[in-house]
């Protein structure tokens, strides 16, 4: 594997990738599970951790941040997801573990800004 569109598709065959797809896609988890011959909270856990993956990549290349702490979240913008999955390594741990994204509105804005200067 030589050049980055091996590499992606190599990625796409990964199981932890076909897991968050097919997530995203629709399939209840309990299906998911089913499929991959995992428990629930191993398909929870898989979710979770690409989803740090996707945020670390978005803040790491300084993009647009996407809302997806949950399925529901992350299915609104699964294309956008959907297409970074195969940019990342699910080997190794992201590099900003604790990227919290949290929408601002006018009826929150001071007390978002209170809790981080302290």
């Amino acid at each position: 594997m030589n050049n980055a569109s091996e590499v992606a598709a190599e990625r796409l065959k990964d199981s932890r990738v076909q897991v968050v797809s097919n997530l995203l896609n629709g399939l209840p988890a309990w299906q998911v599970a089913k499929a991959f011959h995992l428990d629930a909270k191993e398909v929870e856990s898989i979710f979770k951790f690409a989803m740090s993956k996707v945020k670390d990549y978005l803040f790491r290349y300084c993009k647009p941040p996407i809302f997806c702490d949950t399925v529901e979240q992350a299915r609104k913008d699964r294309i956008n997801i959907l297409a970074i999955l195969p940019k990342l390594n699910l080997d190794k741990e992201p590099e900003f573990k604790n990227i919290v994204i949290e929408k601002v509105t006018d009826k929150n804005h001071k007390s978002i800004i209170h809790d981080h200067l302290h």
